[in-house]
């Protein structure tokens, strides 16, 4: 016996071991249901066990979502309208977006997650890598029924535009219209979550409606019925839904339909209303066009709206023979460029022979269009440049970011004591020449892009 410990001591130094080895248990038995819940309840990793073809092995299901690239292609300067035509002849020269018209992303086709031919053009698309710029078609026939029944008449025209709604008025059930735009563009996000299966790259860049301020053509042609203020009121609604789903998304206005008078009066109606602040990209075309592109009256208007976005000609495209649109798109890409816009989508090869309209966009007879080389050649010479500057009287400066540079001529002049000498010389239709002491371009020569040998 321990001195000064008592008999009666005894029991109670047993008793108070008996507590403490209690509390342990009870501490484990809480430890071990925590951990089983935690389990259950997805706070800690949760394992499934996959079956391979050598076993079965441990995948982590609760990982938090990837998100995906945005296409190889995304920053090319060069775009086609509707390449779906021929994803893989139009890829092989260099052509790295694509926007489809009127394409899949139209309300009246998808109804009740119907995202099928959706679906099916991404992927296509995807699969040559090109970028997209998709066009939100905003009209349902039932949702213009709620508030246009009467106020609008119907619109038919077009084996392309059957696919629209019959009326393309603002959005009438608004709740409806929001949770489309939500999922549309959710599915093609790229952010991990709710994608679509076997998405390669998140589609970024969404356009609302096209060409608003075409209504009332002879031909019928009317792509939204409404008044500028109208539009906004739309585009406001879009974009905050596009914002919402993806705020990494880049809205752009439905494209101006060239420089004319009343297209401008839209656009500046339109400016006026607030439209601006609702876009991230400035959108125009240029139909029929001449080697401006139309571009210098939007530069003018964004610039009095304080507006420092970038500008895309999203839609550009010539009449005459083949060697004639050929040596417009070189002048066209040269000047559109050179004056500070972004991006060009060519639209298509229009050659009007014996009361015969021929749209094939590749080829005419056996051969390929001329355009098409005079398109690889400009993304060869300057599909990598990082600044332009318009030197004046159809001069144009091209620099690149390994430091030498590139000059485009559109009218024949003397050369710059600088230039003088042996150049290169790259035609309109692509084809690469080498002239030596060049002191001046004659008229034969231009259009050309020149650099020293």
């Amino acid at each position: 016996m321990v001195e000064g410990e008592t008999a009666a001591a005894k029991p109670a130094k047993k008793s108070k071991r008996v507590v403490i080895a209690a509390v342990l248990i009870v501490l484990l038995l809480v430890f071990v249901i925590l951990f089983f819940y935690s389990l259950s309840s997805g706070t800690l990793p949760v394992q499934e066990i996959q079956k391979t073809e050598t076993g079965f092995t441990p995948t982590n299901t609760s990982a938090a979502p990837v998100a995906l690239p945005q296409s190889p292609n995304s920053d090319s300067r060069f775009g086609f309208v509707n390449a779906g035509q021929d994803f893989i002849g139009i890829a092989k020269f260099g052509i790295g977006w694509d926007r489809p018209f009127p394409g899949p992303f139209n309300w009246q086709d998808i109804q009740d997650g119907n995202y099928g031919a959706t679906d099916t053009y991404v992927k296509e698309a995807q699969k040559h890598d090109f970028a997209i710029v998709a066009i939100i078609w905003p009209y349902w026939d039932q949702d213009q029924a709620l508030c246009h029944a009467e106020e609008l008449p119907a619109i038919q025209f077009g084996k392309y535009f059957g696919e629209l709604a019959d009326k393309r008025g603002t959005p009438c059930g608004h709740d409806k219209y929001a949770k489309f735009i939500a999922n549309l563009v959710e599915r093609y996000d790229g952010d991990g979550k709710d994608d679509m299966p076997g998405l390669r790259y998140g589609v970024k860049y969404w356009e609302v409606a096209s060409e608003p301020n075409t209504q009332n053509r002879p031909s019928g042609i009317v792509y939204f019925q409404g008044k500028p203020k109208d539009y906004v009121a739309m585009l406001k609604e879009t974009a905050s839904a596009i914002k919402a789903a993806d705020p990494e998304a880049k809205v752009l206005n439905g494209g101006a339909a060239t420089a004319s008078a009343g297209s401008l009066s839209f656009w500046d109606s339109f400016f006026g209303f607030g439209g601006g602040r609702y876009i991230d990209i400035f959108s125009m075309h240029c139909l029929d066009c001449d080697e401006s592109l139309g571009v210098q009256p939007y530069q003018t208007m964004l610039a009095s709206n304080n507006l420092q976005i970038p500008i895309w000609v999203t839609d550009v495209s010539y009449f005459g023979s083949d060697d004639e649109q050929a040596k417009n798109l070189y002048r066209g890409y040269i000047t559109g460029f050179g004056s500070g816009v972004e991006k060009i989508f060519y639209d298509k090869w229009q050659i009007r022979a014996g009361g015969r309209e021929e749209l094939a966009a590749l080829k005419t007879s056996s051969q390929d269009r001329i355009a098409l080389n005079t398109t690889a050649a400009l993304i060869k010479k300057l599909g990598g440049f990082k600044k332009a500057k318009d030197l004046g009287n159809g001069e144009y400066e091209f620099y690149f970011a390994e430091g030498h540079e590139r000059f485009a001529l559109l009218k024949p002049l003397e050369l710059q004591p600088v230039l003088q000498g042996n150049l290169k010389m790259t035609a309109y239709d692509g084809i690469d020449t080498i002239r030596y002491n060049i002191r001046n371009v004659d008229s034969a020569t231009v259009p050309v892009i020149i650099e020293a040998v």
